[in-house]
């Protein structure tokens, strides 16, 4: 097990499997002594098919791994937990979303009587699931969940820890997504200040919530403040890590939308296709970053008038992500209405019907009627 570590150290992860499986042979070899570490080495190949995007082996590895485990520990035995854990996450990759709901709610429940709520297994799963309801436009269930978390783990893993960051960022996120741009700003002021005492200025935690705050600064108005802070953010990534490092990146990406955002449409363009050129070559044509790239380029050509470009770069991302997701998902669905607007500004009528229709009928069976998207 330890050489399939290794493999997924250097970026294999199908050699990682390949050793995996190996190693799991030599246990089953040990009969009832290898039993333990045969658990938990399945647990582990599930989570690399994973990985490697092999779901349905992921899904029948973990299952099967369950059922075996189900025998050896009582209910609320982390290690079992995390196997559900496991299990949830393939679910949700999957997109058996009311599945990988009820698995992380179990979870959680069982981890809160277990290890108590303030422990950073808890936490992990409590912000699994608050993603999740986020990602499904329930802001009023994911804030609590948030709210919870952070107060719960703020006196023990402290204002830095990834994932006090991680369930603060998401928090700012449903507040944008409730309208309440003003608190979120001035969460991040208080974050960001802190964080400042705390960390060195090319700290990725910090850089990121700086990054964030110019976001959020730009959308309440503050153009040139936000864009000063994000383009100081991005000369500090780039001079850290490098102009192509995935944080660089980022910011780059995020100094184009403040740009387009203040009429700079020219120099957003410019800065857009520099991101998704360099996206392109560290990510990869079909990587989830990549197609964000091309979709706010895509915006961008079609404020400047150029409604072709724009409708060809969000055609390959419908495809990729149609095909990477399925029909059904709500990023699909999303940029599949993005593809009909903008061919609906082409004047392609049929082709706008075509698209915008069943990306609404979709949206609206998983997202509520008063969804931002949905009313856009």
């Amino acid at each position: 097990m330890a050489l399939a570590n290794a493999e997924l150290q250097r970026g294999d992860p199908a050699a990682a499997i390949r050793r995996q499986q190996q190693a799991l042979a030599g246990l089953r070899g040990l009969g009832e002594g290898g039993r333990l570490g045969l658990l938990a080495g399945s647990g582990a190949l599930a989570q690399m098919q994973q990985a490697l995007g092999d779901l349905p082996a992921a899904r029948a590895t973990i299952e099967a791994t369950l059922a075996a485990a189900r025998g050896v520990w009582p209910a609320d035995e982390p290690a079992l937990l995390h196997m559900q854990q496991t299990r949830a996450a393939i679910l949700r990759d999957l997109g058996d979303v009311a599945g990988a709901r009820a698995e992380f709610a179990a979870v959680l429940a069982g981890l809160q009587r277990s290890v108590g709520a303030g422990d950073p297994r808890t936490l992990a799963v409590q912000l699994a699931l608050a993603q999740m309801a986020h990602q499904a436009g329930q802001a009023a269930e994911a804030r609590p969940l948030l709210t919870e978390l952070l107060a719960q783990g703020r006196p023990r893993l402290g204002p830095a820890h990834p994932i006090m960051l991680m369930a603060l960022t998401m928090l700012i996120d449903v507040a944008q997504a409730q309208d309440e741009l003003p608190w979120a700003l001035t969460q991040l002021q208080a974050a960001v200040t802190e964080l400042r005492g705390l960390l060195p200025a090319d700290r990725p935690e910090l850089l990121g919530l700086e990054q964030r705050l110019a976001d959020v600064a730009g959308l309440l108005g503050d153009l040139a403040g936000a864009r000063a802070l994000q383009a100081e953010v991005l000369a500090r990534w780039e001079a850290a890590a490098g102009p192509r490092h995935p944080g660089a990146l980022a910011a780059a990406a995020s100094l184009g939308m403040i740009l387009q955002r203040g009429g700079m449409l020219d120099e957003a363009r410019a800065l857009q296709e520099r991101v998704l050129r360099d996206s392109r070559e560290v990510f990869g044509a079909t990587a989830i970053d990549t197609w964000t790239a091309q979709r706010q380029l895509a915006a961008t050509l079609n404020l400047l008038g150029d409604r072709a470009g724009a409708r060809a770069l969000l055609a390959e991302v419908v495809a990729g992500l149609t095909q990477r997701l399925g029909v059904t998902h709500p990023e699909a669905l999303l940029v599949r209405g993005e593809l009909g607007m903008a061919a609906q500004a082409m004047g392609a009528l049929d082709e706008a019907d075509a698209e915008l229709a069943p990306a609404i009928a979709g949206l609206m069976t998983q997202l509520p009627a008063d969804h931002r998207v949905l009313l856009d």
